[in-house]
């Protein structure tokens, strides 16, 4: 007799003597990750789409016959677009001795890779302010400033440590995209649940976040290491954990700990400054993200 028929042979044996099988309790939100889980896997779960502007400018890129005003003119279609990058453009690490006037101008001069970063940091931040439910809104601002923090490092780390192979532009893009697994999961809490808490949204997201990233980024075509890169990623990375550790306050070791301690007692911005020795130039376009 095969395993299957064994057991259910002892259950109906048991059955008939008045015992009755008993259910291993599960918290709601444990369901609720088996749930995503299993979409993720189906290929069931809504996952955000490609910002448009972002692809229209690839596509343009790819165009042995487009000139870089045509990629100028496709962002200057979006105002809010326009508006943000020059903003950001200006900021004293990235403009240079002279303002940014044109869209044109920031392209030329900041580089399409640079541009397209901006960009992307805007749309991505039109997305984390997209939810209507209070508890959701509120986690996916705490979600979003974690992610320009670690783009911020990762633009820093990058541009002093040239070994790793990323470019800055590249790393502050692939930082900003951090986080951007959770907005699977609050698109599915807003359409599934409306009995939630801060704690456990913002638990399913930290559990859930790195396979729905690496989804997101596979739907999006987007590939980010270098070959140089991925022979020095296990130092890019653990620097990137450390400091989604430290966010998250989940410090496993003495710095990390003592660093989780001083966020408590100093100003963010200034720690950040005296302990990775940030230019006061990067916090700024820190800031700039962030508004």
């Amino acid at each position: 007799m095969n395993t299957n028929k064994k057991a259910l042979t002892c259950t109906r044996l048991l059955t008939s003597k008045g015992y009755r099988p008993v259910s291993i309790p599960t918290t709601p939100y444990a369901t609720i990750q088996r749930e995503i889980e299993e979409m993720l896997d189906t290929n069931t779960l809504k996952l955000p789409s490609m910002p448009e502007i972002i692809t229209k400018i690839n596509d343009t890129i790819n165009d042995p016959k487009s000139h870089m005003t045509d990629i100028a003119k496709i962002i200057q279609m979006d105002g809010a677009v326009t508006a943000r990058l020059l903003h950001i453009a200006n900021s004293p690490a990235l403009r240079g001795s002279k303002e940014i006037e044109t869209v044109f101008d920031a392209v030329s001069r900041l580089g399409i890779n640079t541009v397209k970063s901006i960009i992307m940091a805007v749309k991505i931040r039109e997305q984390f302010s997209s939810s209507s439910n209070v508890i959701l809104k509120n986690v996916l601002e705490k979600v979003w400033e974690r992610s320009v923090t670690i783009a911020i490092f990762s633009f820093h780390i990058c541009k002093k440590h040239t070994h790793l192979g990323l470019t800055p532009d590249i790393a502050l893009t692939r930082g900003l995209l951090f986080y951007i697994g959770a907005l699977p999961i609050i698109d599915y809490f807003e359409r599934h649940n409306s009995n939630i808490s801060e704690p456990h949204v913002s638990e399913t997201i930290e559990q859930l976040r790195q396979d729905i990233t690496n989804k997101v980024l596979k739907h999006w075509g987007l590939v980010f290491e270098s070959d140089e890169f991925q022979n020095n990623i296990s130092t890019y990375k653990d620097v990137i954990k450390a400091i989604h550790r430290v966010l998250t306050a989940q410090a496993v070791n003495p710095s990390e700990i003592a660093l989780k301690s001083a966020v408590k007692t100093i100003a963010f911005e200034s720690l950040l400054s005296m302990i990775f020795s940030v230019d006061e130039e990067i916090l700024e376009i820190k800031r700039k993200l962030l508004r």
